[in-house]
């Protein structure tokens, strides 16, 4: 049942098995793109997503929340480490209780030690903390104006639906503010609108139509059949459940290994006597599943002492023996798992799928089925959709772009009340837009139709790498031998690259990273050669080609999966470039996408800070917002300060009469963006090592000196003025082995001897370093931009400038923020959502609307050489000349531009 009651702000809730979500939708932003809700961040133990995990803390008195998600795990396991636990309530994956059939108002719920609660104080008390947590991210703005939908199973039985909608109104939910949603009937909205072009082709809104919607989530898959009866309603003919093929059977397979290899009492004692080791291989695990395509999984395990213990014997001697001999090993806490045996993992539970699948599609209920939508998280990974394609290929298996998040943003948009499609017109099909920056790369694209619902809503691929999760890339390439192909790019590479070094053979191999500098201040020319890290050279243009091709070829391979037969013609390419590089640089990129194939018909460069610019002119001013630049209006002036990780551009804009803008200073900046950070702690390692261990230990291990600086990476996002205490980095225990061949003596001691010892320790794996010597990394570089942007403001030329506009991935440092707030405390400081992202999706903006950049100012004067005749009160007189019988005055430089 849906609510009459009109909603500005719709907010849904899914808590599922193993996650739980929330989101909203303005009406304002729902209009102008139903599919465009807003979650947030979630940090986790060593990755960030949209999702928490469903655990909840309760105190003693069973009547407050104390941390939901990634927060109740910590505190847990810290009140565990200090025996303070016991009164607590801990409750991790409770959903699966509502699956039962006499669940009632008074069922009760056992935590994790054994300890009751009333399941329903359990479920309402989430339900408070997640709608108390979505209304304090979105400042309260709204919260009288809110319709809430949860979320719930289809097949569910009828009390179970009921128990969830008693404890949304125990929640403070008004009955009238309520819809309780079906996860496959929210999805079906979000596949709805999420894949308009291709909706009637696949089948699921043509009248009298039948398709089915596989929702395999943490738990349980389920699978709904319906029948198409207008474009904007359905009707349910089949429902079924399989309650022991989800995402946690993957888990399980995935621990029984752990066990086989390690030993059970190993994993149980590291579950019991040091939980958040054991959260932290599964959160690792976690990232892990979801990409089985890679050679290998890669996991440390912080497990190897504890079996040796257990045992007697060291992990690396028993594998040989093992059944797992060549497909698994170890070192240095780093467990190798070959694809194949991960594979294995999910066998289990995607053969279950497809033993249901088979028997369904032989009854009648089932008959004319052309389509199977797949949504839930378990279809984040590919295997389940290749299996079903593999078995049954006569049917359309469709996946939408997030799976995961389906039922969650469907929900959204039932909330609301869906509206007509939208129509592709003619022209470029889509704008596709590549980012290549100096520490990370990625692209975005957007087709036109959804350029006209919503400017902002470009698409990005999801990436991760070891503890991080990210939309856009490392710029790291990895070129075969034969230096003419590229193997591959970003996270992928470094991961390739470092098993190759592993066992010596990447010595042929060409690996490249954070290369785009070379074009910065530098003569740069097309026969320009690029060293690799041991110092292989190749041309630089064929590195940025190769570079350029790859991510070509990834968005034309998703692309395709939602187009078929999409013609590359129909794309419009947008590749940034700073606006402070010389025209010999902006040259050397355009002939990189030549050589890439891309036509230059079809391709525009666009400068970083207009794109950014261009995205957070398009924003929409949301009701919970302070400061926003799309509401300036004509003659508002502003300052963009692009951060980035290798330069800094800084230029300002002023709003045109219509919308668009002008720039009224040229760009400037220098090479002050965050890699000048990680130098400084690269040069604090080396102080406290020797330069001697560091070039040894990354040279010949270079796998755990990439995880070395991603742990970095991740700390220093972190890092605010109001830190204290120490920052703790995971430092790889081999570094002391080499320090002890090298050296001579232990690390620890060698800590003993650095000027800075008072604001180091060592423990294990880890480092804790000073909070005030891990701010000084940033010294240079913050200084460094404040200097600059100082000595502009001073200019009056910049007269009438009150806002800085912050965009780029160094941006989101909270240090860098609050830094410039505090130097600049009468200019008012902006910093989109995502700014990281800002020019990604800018650009994509300005290809689809390249008009909207109205003027620019020139970085040279441009005119010709002329002669006229010579005035002596301004002429110099070594320009003289007698020509014709008349003195004239040559090399006179007439203006153009």
């Amino acid at each position: 049942m849906v609510s009459s009651k009109p909603a500005l702000v719709v907010g849904a809730i899914d808590i599922g098995t193993t996650y739980t979500e929330w989101a909203y939708l303005t009406k304002s932003d729902f209009e102008q793109n139903p599919c465009a809700a807003f979650g947030r961040s979630v940090h986790g133990h060593s990755r960030i997503s949209h999702q928490a995990p469903t655990c909840v803390l309760i105190t003693p008195d069973g009547k407050t929340v104390k941390g939901y998600g990634n927060d109740a795990e910590s505190i847990y396991n810290e009140m565990r480490a200090k025996n303070e636990h016991e009164q607590w309530y801990f409750y991790r994956r409770f959903k699966k209780l509502l699956w039962i059939k006499s669940l009632h108002k008074y069922t009760m719920l056992k935590d994790e030690t054994g300890k009751s609660l009333p399941a329903l104080s359990v479920i309402s008390l989430s339900i408070r903390y997640l709608k108390s947590d979505l209304l304090h991210c979105s400042r309260n703005a709204f919260d009288d104006d809110i319709h809430w939908v949860i979320t719930v199973p289809a097949a569910w039985h009828y009390s179970a639906k009921q128990f969830m909608r008693l404890a949304a109104l125990q929640a403070g939910i008004l009955e009238e503010s309520l819809t309780i949603a079906t996860e496959p009937e929210a999805a079906w909205n979000y596949c709805t609108y999420s894949l308009a072009k291709r909706s009637g082709e696949l089948g699921f809104s043509k009248p009298e139509k039948r398709f089915m919607i596989l929702d395999a989530g943490g738990s349980r898959m389920q699978m709904t059949v319906y029948e198409v009866l207008n474009r904007s309603k359905i009707r349910e003919t089949a429902k079924e459940v399989n309650e022991n093929c989800g995402a946690i059977t993957v888990d399980s397979a995935f621990i029984d290994f752990l066990k086989d290899l390690f030993g059970k009492p190993s994993l149980d004692r590291l579950k019991e006597e040091f939980p958040e080791y054991y959260n932290y291989i599964l959160d690792n695990w976690e990232i892990k599943k979801r990409s089985v395509e890679q050679r290998t999984c890669n996991i440390r395990i912080p497990l190897l002492k504890i079996a040796k213990e257990d045992t007697g014997q060291e992990l690396k001697d028993i594998i040989p023996s093992s059944r797992y001999k060549g497909l698994v090993s170890i070192k240095n806490n780093l467990l190798r798992i070959a694809a194949s045996i991960v594979r294995e993992f999910h066998q289990k539970t995607i053969d279950a799928i497809l033993k249901d699948l088979s028997r369904l599609l032989q009854q009648n209920t089932y008959k004319g089925l052309e389509t199977i939508l797949l949504v839930g998280g378990y279809n984040e990974s590919s295997l389940l959709r290749e299996a079903i394609e593999e078995k049954f290929p006569i049917l359309k298996i469709v996946a939408p772009e997030h799976p995961g998040i389906a039922v969650l943003t469907g929900a959204v948009i039932l909330g609301h009340c869906p509206v007509d499609i939208a129509v592709i017109k003619r022209g470029f099909l889509l704008t596709a837009a590549i980012d290549f920056g100096t520490t990370y790369s990625g692209w975005a694209y957007s087709f036109v139709h959804e350029f006209e619902t919503d400017p902002t809503h470009a698409k990005c691929p999801v990436r991760t790498g070891n503890n991080l999760v990210s939309q856009k890339a490392p710029t790291s390439v990895l070129i075969k031998p034969d230096g003419q192909y590229i193997d591959t790019f970003g996270f992928e590479a470094e991961t390739r690259y470092s098993e190759l070094s592993e066992t010596g053979n990447h010595k042929n191999w060409y690996f490249f990273q954070r290369f785009k500098m070379i074009l910065y201040n530098k003569p740069i020319h097309k026969d320009t050669m690029l060293e690799d890290e041991t110092g292989k050279r190749l041309p630089a243009l064929k590195v940025f080609a190769l570079s350029i091709r790859f991510m070509m070829d990834c968005l034309l391979d998703t692309c395709q999966q939602r187009v078929t037969e999409l013609d590359p013609d129909e794309i419009h390419w947008v590749l940034t470039v700073p606006a402070i590089w010389n025209d010999q640089a902006k040259h050397f990129m355009r002939l990189a996408a030549q050589e890439a194939e891309m036509s230059p018909e079809q391709l525009t460069l666009a400068f970083e800070p207009e794109a950014a610019s261009i995205f957070c002119r398009h924003l929409k001013v949301q009701t919970h917002s302070d400061c926003s630049i799309s509401s300036f209006q004509s003659g508002k002036k502003y300052l963009v300060l692009d951060v980035g990780g290798g330069t800094i551009d800084i230029t300002v804009h002023e709003v045109c009469f219509g919308g668009g803008l002008k720039e009224l200073y040229k760009a400037t900046g220098g090479a002050w963006g965050g890699t000048m950070v990680d130098q400084a702690f690269l040069d604090f390692i080396a102080d406290l090592i020797g330069k001697d261990v560091l070039n040894s230990f990354k040279d010949t291990y270079m796998e755990d000196y990439i995880g070395l600086m991603r742990d970095f990476e991740l700390k220093k996002r972190k890092l605010d003025s109001r830190s204290d205490g120490h920052v703790t980095i995971g430092i790889p225990s081999i570094i002391s082995v080499i320090v002890k061949e090298m050296k001579g003596t232990d690390l620890q001691q060698l800590i003993k001897t650095n000027p800075h010892a008072k604001q180091i320790s060592l423990s294990l794996d880890k480092i804790r370093i000073g909070v005030n010597t891990f701010r000084s990394f940033f010294k240079k570089s913050i200084d460094s931009i404040v200097h600059h942007l100082s000595q502009m403001l001073r200019n009056p030329e910049l007269c009438g400038v009150e806002t800085i506009l912050m965009v780029g991935g160094y941006s989101e440092s909270p240090l860098l923020q609050e830094t410039i707030r505090m130097e600049f405390p009468r200019m008012k400081v902006i910093i989109p959502t995502d700014a990281g992202l800002s020019v990604l999706k800018g650009a994509v903006i300005f290809g689809h609307s390249p008009t909207f950049i109205k003027e620019r100012i020139s970085k040279y004067t441009y005119g010709t050489n002329a002669s006229g005749r010579f005035d002596d009160s301004k002429h110099p007189l070594e320009k003289r000349t007698l020509i014709g019988g008349v003195y004239r005055c040559v090399d006179i430089f007439v203006v153009l531009v």
